[in-house]
């Protein structure tokens, strides 16, 4: 269901996440839209999301052939963090 690659799996280490960090959050039962830009390759969608160890992130992604992948995720920043405990 993800497709990851060399480039999409370093651009988020970059940020210190890890690919099954980006898909617990994804698949987490809590999840609040967030905002993301667009391309005029992609439409990208984003979303705040906990993993399972409690660790909030904001996670950018695109719909690809089917699949999701992920364009970036980082730590989700205190705006953000509110957002998802309310």
């Amino acid at each position: 269901m993800f497709e990851w690659d060399d480039y999409n799996l370093e651009h988020v280490a970059r940020h210190n996440v890890e690919d099954f960090e980006c898909e617990e959050a994804f698949y987490a039962s809590q999840r609040v839209e967030g905002e993301a830009y667009n391309t005029l390759r992609d439409k990208n969608y984003a979303f705040i999301g906990a993993t399972e160890t409690g660790r909030i992130l904001w996670v950018m992604y695109t719909y690809r052939d089917g699949r999701i992948r992920v364009g970036t995720a980082r730590d989700a920043n205190k705006r953000e963090k509110r957002r998802y405990r309310r």
